[in-house]
């Protein structure tokens, strides 16, 4: 994860853990989907 200095950082940093929580919760949609079929 980088953060552009030059810019708001406190705004990349959201940017960042947005994306990173939108990541995690659709690997765990994934996983549980495959739980389900098993």
């Amino acid at each position: 994860m980088r953060i552009n200095s030059n810019t708001k950082p406190l705004q990349e940093i959201k940017k960042a853990t947005d994306s990173a929580i939108k990541m995690a919760n659709e690997f765990k949609q994934l996983f549980n989907s495959k739980i389900k079929v098993n």
